[in-house]
């Protein structure tokens, strides 16, 4: 499980490749299609508008914008083959309204949940420069290599938050 959630967060944060980030969408594409079929067939019913909605609310949020509107067209292209109830492939007219507002309502999330992942992407690099400021101000303060190591040292143990001794047994 760790090495999920890490992958996780390496997909998902600042330094995931476009590539993570879009299978990651991709991953979730997969888990509502099978939470779908489960859901259909042990109750009958379709929900297929809130598993897009969520879907896309967690590939918006935690890969961005990019994945997010990837994943609309993705789902917009299988509701209409799934909806699609005139044998020519076109939506009957009643589909065509649901399609639309599936596509428009899925964007606009996509749209809403891409700004508050690029939000914490930048809280998060902006986290980072202040403690990339805090270890160069320790360390211009160094005088000798043993005055210089000692500041990294303790630099490093204040930014991880742990005791010295921890820091060097990893």
């Amino acid at each position: 499980m760790t090495s999920l959630a890490a992958w996780l967060r390496l997909a998902s944060g600042a330094g995931g490749s476009a590539a993570m980030r879009y299978s990651l969408a991709l991953g979730a594409l997969l888990v509502a299609a099978i939470a779908r079929a489960a859901w259909t067939a042990w109750f009958g019913a379709s929900l297929d508008p809130l598993i897009a909605i969520l879907v896309v609310l967690v590939v918006a949020v935690g890969a961005g914008r990019g994945p997010a509107l990837g994943a609309t067209a993705v789902i917009t292209v299988i509701a209409w083959q799934v909806w699609s109830g005139v044998s020519d492939g076109s939506p009957a007219p009643s589909d065509a309204g649901r399609l639309a507002t599936l596509a428009i309502g899925s964007a606009v999330v996509a749209l809403v949940g891409g700004y508050v992942h690029a939000s914490r992407r930048a809280s998060t690099l902006a986290g980072h420069a202040r403690r990339l400021e805090e270890v160069g101000a320790a360390l211009a303060l160094g005088t000798t290599i043993r005055d210089t190591g000692e500041r990294v040292l303790a630099a490093a143990s204040a930014a991880m938050r742990c005791n010295t001794g921890a820091l060097l047994r990893v």
